[in-house]
């Protein structure tokens, strides 16, 4: 259910911008140190993509965690629903009685997640701005 959400168009796209506006004078002196494409990659593009790296995590989470109609169309057994479908299988369960406040605190227990990832992510974030700023 998951593996889907992780190559999308979006992310490629994502990863495409950020690698065209890669500083090519940074590869170019850790070809002159004597670094290969592995060492390159490892030691100098992901360190420094960790911004964008995070951005794609965040991105892909919030996208599984809130997808409908895939695992509607994939999963036979509700115990592997995702939280979106469980919430949506209490709106069917609570017809006879009003259902809103049930309704929103599984929202809101399905939001806690994506909001932690966001947080512990947000530094990172942070540091990638900051890192890109124009310096006069």
């Amino acid at each position: 259910v998951i593996i889907p959400a992780i190559a999308t168009p979006f992310l490629i796209l994502l990863f495409r911008q950020a690698s065209r506006n890669f500083p090519h004078e940074m590869l170019e002196a850790a070809r002159l140190d004597g670094l290969n494409e592995v060492a390159i990659f490892f030691r100098i593009y992901m360190p420094t993509m960790r911004s964008t790296y995070a951005a794609a995590a965040v991105i892909t989470f919030m996208a599984a965690w809130n997808n409908f109609l895939w695992p509607v169309t994939i999963l036979r057994s509700e115990e592997l629903y995702p939280v979106v479908l469980t919430v949506q299988r209490l709106m069917a369960y609570t017809m006879t009685f009003d259902y809103r406040n049930v309704v929103i605190a599984g929202t809101l227990l399905a939001s806690i997640p994506t909001l932690v990832l966001f947080l512990l992510a947000q530094r990172v974030f942070v540091q990638g701005i900051a890192s890109t700023g124009v310096k006069g």
